[in-house]
């Protein structure tokens, strides 16, 4: 009877090139991009979303978007009520106000 023999492979692994895989960059040329983050509250949600430089109309319907809020919620920028054309800077905390719904049958309706 024959025996099969299990040929033998040598092969080496292929050489990778040598590559920098971290690159620094001196501080001075580093571009400074100013902190566009702003704190955003709705009910029990907190978030903080880059709307810095936006006008509360502008940001609306972003935060209409992300936060499922209603369209006609008021806007409190830092605890104040402000207009729609005002703008929104580095570290405010917008909250936008949850309507708060009333339970069981509206009054009127139930006859």
């Amino acid at each position: 009877m024959l025996k099969l023999r299990k040929p033998r492979v040598c092969r080496k692994p292929p050489q990778q090139p040598s590559v920098a895989t971290e690159v620094q960059v001196p501080e001075e040329s580093a571009p400074q991009v100013p902190d566009a983050n702003v704190q955003v509250i709705y009910g029990a949600s907190v978030q903080v979303l880059p709307l810095a430089g936006q006008t509360i109309s502008a940001a609306r319907p972003l935060l209409e978007m992300v936060l499922r809020a209603n369209p006609r919620s008021p806007i409190l920028i830092n605890g104040a009520e402000v207009p729609a054309n005002h703008v929104i800077t580095s570290g405010d905390v917008v909250e936008v106000m949850h309507q708060a719904g009333e339970k069981g049958v509206a009054r009127g309706l139930a006859n």
